[in-house]
């Protein structure tokens, strides 16, 4: 058993991988899907530790048209219940870091986390989001950037602070449960 753990907790490349099969239980994932999903910058860095949480059980190959090289996460794993649990008790990424992260987004005036980020299943967004003249391609950079780090797809929704002001105004129920939902407000330049 303490075989096990010592290979569990060795590498932050396998622990990306744990956090994607943990989250995800029920997608397979090729190496090439690996890579790219968390941005390990070569399968060569990715290989050995998904050989290595295939070895001790935690992930198994699966044949998947015809090929088998896709991996999914083994539900008979003997400590799956024990790492579920550690993942959901440990918070994805701390609000400094998104702090900084969002710092350089021009225009970004309200940022609201919910959801995976507070480990949190009642939700209607994971980041909810209002700015003006936002650049899209690198919010898009910046979420994926996230989804690498938390092994999930976030849910997120970006509205011009115009039509945020007017959908409060008008007690919106989206916007409603964005605020009655469990939320920590990260970033607010709202006036």
């Amino acid at each position: 058993m303490r075989d096990i753990l010592i290979e569990l907790f060795e590498n932050p490349i396998k622990t990306k991988l744990m956090k994607l099969f943990l989250r995800n239980p029920q997608s397979s994932y090729s190496l090439d899907d690996l890579v790219k999903r968390l941005k390990i910058r070569r399968k060569e860095d990715a290989a050995p530790q998904v050989r290595k949480l295939e070895k001790i059980g935690l992930i198994s190959k699966i044949t998947h048209r015809g090929v088998a090289q896709r991996w999914q996460l083994n539900s008979d794993f003997i400590f799956l219940s024990e790492l579920n649990s550690l993942i959901a008790k440990a918070v994805p990424i701390s609000n400094e870091i998104l702090i900084k992260k969002f710092k350089p987004i021009r225009g970004i005036k309200l940022v609201i986390v919910g959801g995976i980020f507070l480990n949190s299943e009642d939700k209607r967004a994971d980041l909810f989001l209002v700015g003006d003249g936002i650049d899209q391609k690198e919010l898009d950079k910046l979420i994926n950037d996230l989804e690498a780090d938390i092994g999930k797809e976030i849910d997120y929704v970006l509205l011009s602070s115009e039509d945020f002001i007017y959908r409060r105004r008008m007690f919106d129920r989206f916007i409603e449960d964005i605020f009655e939902k469990p939320h920590q407000e990260i970033v607010n330049r709202m006036e």
